[in-house]
């Protein structure tokens, strides 16, 4: 974990991921973050909504947001987060999520504390969906791994319906069926 002298200014980049590990840009959705530190009554204040973002710029795929005179307490910087999703089958037309994360980062109240302006979080969304997964588009290492689960998966089941346990190679075979 990083630090900062908890007076000090300084930059905070949280880059996103989807479900797979993959960079993504912060999401066109409204949303809106709380950055603060435990014990503190002061926060910094991001978002995104209607089209015009609030405290934060784009860097790249990441969310650039500048923390100056903050009056953020010593501790770990943690951020909140709300994310309004569109959705039909809510009354308001918005399907919220909220989700908390640690910025591993720590404000601290010694001012020898290592000098980086800057901190870097990656943080998992929980609604961004990593690109379709296809067949032709699985490696055959994929491929093994998929067909082992599902096999263990039927082996089970029909051995519970039936009460006759299927081998391995019975599971195998059936699972090269549905999947050719």
């Amino acid at each position: 974990m990083r630090k900062v002298f908890y007076k000090d200014s300084f930059r905070v980049l949280i880059r996103l991921t989807d479900c797979a590990g993959h960079a993504v840009a912060p999401p066109s959705c409204d949303w809106s973050a709380r950055i603060y530190t435990p014990g503190s009554t002061r926060f910094v204040s991001i978002g995104y909504s209607a089209g015009e973002r609030r405290g934060w710029t784009p860097e790249g795929d990441a969310i650039a947001v500048a923390v100056d005179n903050h009056g953020l307490r010593p501790g770990p910087l943690l951020a909140d987060f709300q994310f309004c999703l569109p959705s039909d089958a809510m009354p308001d037309g918005c399907q919220e999520l909220q989700r908390s994360y640690d910025l591993e980062l720590r404000l601290s109240e010694r001012q020898e504390c290592c000098m980086p302006s800057a901190a870097e979080a990656t943080l998992l969304l929980p609604f961004i969906k990593g690109s379709d997964m296809t067949w032709d588009g699985m490696t055959e290492e994929e491929r093994r791994a998929l067909t082992d689960e599902v096999a263990d998966a039927v082996r089970g089941s029909v051995g519970a319906v039936s009460g006759e346990a299927l081998t391995s190679e019975e599971a195998r075979s059936m699972v090269d069926e549905i999947f050719q």
